[in-house]
């Protein structure tokens, strides 16, 4: 056909998109695209497929320019010439019936359709309806092929599968699983969403097949790491960890827990995972509070032991001459014994602290006691040293009493700076 015949053509029919399509189309092309696509609209690159989804979506335009022809006319008898030329002759059949440039646009659509389908012309039908058949059976035919294609895919895919499952278990195989799934979820979906044929089952149901087989080895792997996880919270929930050679045991049990997580991790099993991070999370909460209760044991111990050397302490210092330093040494014995009276300590001390008390209290008391008799006796030497003074004849014998006078003004400044009344 010359470019003249296309031109009448196009000039008659063409209604919604671009007249010089032509460069990019055949003529069959054009009129088949005229018939759905809108101006503006954009073409697929695929025109057939395109064409065949805009009438399953019902998506027709709707011109209906009437065309009159008059045999006289030389252009209307080169048109209806050359339109005939775009036709079979099965199609021929239905030129009778086209009244618009749609119905001119549908028969082309049609010969086209049934050329690829395989299918034959009824004229009696509708137009549109034969055209909407035509393209459902186009698309389920081209369906059918895709399918039968993706099921050779499917099973070599389910024979690569099978044979993968028989391997040993191990990283690399549990990330290859895992990605095998995460491929047949993707094609279960898609194709689950495919007009339901004998084809489509069959895919279907070979990949649920696959994917029994995976999460079949999958669960016999985590059964066997759910053995090892019940065991360490088994030893963990009947254990006594009271003491460091049991609490040693329980810090082991860690690191293994650790391990049981990652294969958990491995073997794809997200809750086991969970379970052991909250066991860990226990193990370690057990673990701290024994620690602790042990410090604060050992703390009280210490204040026993610094407090049981403090008696003898007390004691000596009394014995010896006052000085400064001595007082600063006693006001230190004083605070600390007050600290320890005053500290309180928790319940799991299980009522050592109130046994304790009474010891701590004893020595502050001894300690106030010795501090009041000493000062009162020191008070009462000075005293009766200024009265033996006032009656002293003999200067050697007031010289000797003021001596003594002197060392006892000078304890009781020293007494002045204790902190324990």
């Amino acid at each position: 056909m010359n470019g003249l015949n296309e031109d009448v053509i196009l000039e008659y029919l063409v209604e919604n998109i671009d007249k010089d399509l032509i460069r990019a189309y055949p003529v069959k092309a054009v009129l088949m695209l005229d018939y759905c696509y809108k101006k503006g609209e954009q073409l697929p690159k695929d025109y057939f497929s395109g064409f065949t989804s805009k009438i399953l979506n019902k998506q027709i335009n709707t011109s209906t320019k009437m065309i009159k022809l008059d045999e006289s006319d030389l252009i209307d008898c080169l048109f209806i010439e050359s339109y005939g030329q775009l036709l079979p002759e099965n199609a021929k059949a239905l030129l009778p019936r086209a009244k618009t440039a749609k119905d001119y646009k549908a028969i082309i659509a049609i010969s086209e359709l049934s050329k690829n389908t395989g299918s034959i012309i009824n004229p009696s039908s509708d137009l549109d309806s034969k055209l909407s058949h035509l393209a459902r059976s186009y698309t389920e035919s081209d369906l059918e092929q895709e399918i039968k294609k993706e099921y050779d895919q499917t099973r070599r895919l389910s024979i690569h599968i099978n044979s993968k499952l028989r391997k040993p278990f191990n990283k690399e195989l549990a990330e290859d699983l895992d990605s095998i799934k995460k491929e047949i979820t993707k094609k279960f979906e898609a194709y689950s969403k495919y007009p339901y044929t004998p084809a489509t089952a069959r895919v279907l149901e070979l990949l649920r097949e696959s994917n029994r087989a995976i999460d079949t080895r999958l669960r016999a792997e985590r059964s066997r790491i759910d053995e090892e996880y019940y065991n360490i919270k088994t030893q963990f929930e009947n254990g006594v960890w009271d003491n460091e050679k049991r609490i040693s045991k329980l810090i082991r049990l860690r690191p293994e827990l650790k391990e049981t997580r990652e294969k958990y991790c491995t073997a794809l099993c997200e809750e086991g995972g969970i379970n052991c991070e909250s066991l860990d999370i226990k193990i370690k909460e057990t673990i701290e509070r024994y620690e602790h209760i042990r410090d604060v044991k050992e703390e009280f111990e210490e204040v026993k032991r610094r407090i049981s050397g403090y008696y003898e302490e007390t004691e000596n210092i009394f014995r010896m001459p006052i000085e400064h330093s001595s007082i600063q040494t006693l006001n230190t014995i004083y605070s600390d014994l007050k600290q320890s009276a005053d500290k309180k300590f928790p319940d799991y001390i299980q009522g050592l602290q109130e046994k304790h008390r009474p010891g701590i209290e004893k020595i502050m008391l001894r300690i106030k006691q010795k501090y009041t008799q000493r000062v009162s006796y020191l008070i009462g030497q000075s005293a009766r040293c200024r009265q033996k003074i006032d009656r002293s004849v003999f200067s050697w014998q007031t010289k000797k009493l003021n001596e003594e006078l002197e060392k006892h003004n000078l304890e009781l400044g020293a007494w002045s700076k204790c902190q324990i009344v």
